[in-house]
């Protein structure tokens, strides 16, 4: 017996029904589970209760998904939402789709802007202590950001600190959350309906760090995300961990499975024929959707910043190759290697260098500057290959305060960050 329900109402189908249930492999596509059309009788009167006379010309109410079970002896084969496909005279053909299918419908034109997501507000005693967590124990880090620098070159900080017994911010109401990428994803998917099921990225220290740069005290969380779709950021975050989103088409659960480890707790599938009462089985072994590279790359912006972090094609096979054990034995070497083109390389940290000049209390001198440490990766000869539109923020040096010695400290702080194409986020 096979039983539809639209919204918890039982849809009357008729004695002969047969349909065909398509559910994929996460690993190789993107689609999840769905339905071809299914026909719905509107001259049943019960067909005609939920579906509202939709067959009528002067009818104007939009249907959009609605929820949608399918029972095939008394087991659930799909639980999803409904899409309601065309109105035929007497007939309206649905579809139903669940899973990666039913995240794939509702994000491919959403602007992921437009999402409500859950932002936060805290006092500064609390603030301080996200310096110390990490993700998942808190949804952002409050860490020094450079919002603005001026024309006289004055940076305004948010989230500064001093250091002393205790942690303090210098101006308390001069605040702003850094929100984690992961709380992102995780926000994102139950905005969606979906519920958290296990998240791999999680046991990895570093993915927990990684936050979007944050320049405004009273910004939505949205609006800090690029230009994409729901769809196309999940994509980037797919391959950008390496890993796969992969929601159940009974349960609505989500996963988040590095790829490399997906099929390690899979049990035994025999490829065959399988008939069970009214429902059958059938195992494609066809499919040609992989989502394996050999080559990345990030896609940088065209600065000046980043183009020393990745070289352009062609300067390295320009440049004299010098190398040594340890970065310090370049020092005496300076006006050389800054009056040509030489690049360094350090067997002590495996490191690549440029001589540099810039500028320190009105005095110019020269030192080293780290290179290509975002180059491409793995086999560059290769054409199969990926990029990157979530990239690194840059990152300035800033003056922390000290209480206890008195004096400055220099740290680290990240640069506000200004998306100047649809394809990019940044993140540190």
């Amino acid at each position: 017996m096979t039983q539809l329900f639209i919204d918890s109402k039982e849809v009357k189908l008729p004695s002969e029904f047969e349909l065909e249930l398509v559910t994929e492999n996460p690993y190789f596509t993107r689609v999840g589970s769905y339905t071809y059309d299914i026909e719905i009788d509107l001259r049943d009167p019960a067909n005609r209760e939920i579906y509202k006379n939709i067959n009528r010309l002067d009818v104007t109410t939009r249907i959009k998904s609605r929820t949608a079970m399918l029972i095939v002896n008394g087991l659930c084969a799909i639980n999803g939402i409904e899409v309601i496909l065309s109105i035929e005279s007497y007939t309206a053909k649905i579809q139903i789709i669940a899973g990666n299918s039913q995240l794939n419908y509702e994000g491919g034109d959403s602007c992921i802007r437009q999402l409500p997501f859950d932002g936060m507000s805290i006092l500064p005693s609390e603030a301080i202590n996200t310096l110390f967590g990490t993700y998942p124990a808190n949804k952002a880090v409050y860490t020094p950001i450079i919002s603005y620098i001026d024309k006289d070159g004055n940076s305004n900080i948010l989230n500064m600190v001093e250091v002393g017994a205790d942690i303090t911010f210098t101006r308390a109401n001069n605040i702003a959350p850094q929100y984690y990428l992961l709380y992102y994803i995780d926000n994102l998917l139950q905005k969606l309906g979906f519920t958290k099921g296990k998240n791999e990225l999680e046991q990895n220290d570093t993915w927990c760090r990684i936050f979007v740069a944050n320049p405004y005290k009273n910004s939505n969380p949205g609006d800090l995300l690029p230009d994409w779709t729901i769809n196309e950021f999940l994509e980037q975050i797919e391959v950008f961990f390496k890993c796969i989103v992969s929601i159940d088409s009974i349960n609505g659960v989500y996963n988040i499975v590095n790829i490399d480890r997906y099929f390690d707790n899979a049990g035994i599938i025999f490829i065959n024929e399988v008939i069970e009462d009214e429902l059958e089985k059938v195992y494609d072994t066809d499919t040609s959707y992989s989502y394996a590279y050999d080559n990345v790359a990030y896609n940088l912006p065209s600065e000046d910043y980043y183009n020393y972090l990745k070289l352009k094609d062609g300067i390295r096979e320009v440049c004299t190759i010098e190398q040594k054990d340890s970065y310090r034995d370049f020092k005496t070497n300076y006006d050389q290697y800054f009056s040509g083109p030489y690049l360094l390389t350090s067997t002590d940290y495996n490191l690549e260098y440029v001589v540099s000049e810039y500028t320190i209390n009105d005095e110019s001198v020269k030192g080293l500057k780290i290179v290509d440490r975002l180059r491409d990766a793995g086999d560059t000869t290769s054409q199969n290959k990926t990029s990157f539109d979530i990239i690194p923020a840059q990152v300035d040096a800033i003056e922390i305060y000290s209480k206890t010695t008195s004096h400055y400290l220099i740290g680290p702080a990240i640069k506000k960050s200004v998306l100047k194409r649809k394809a990019r986020q940044s993140m540190t």
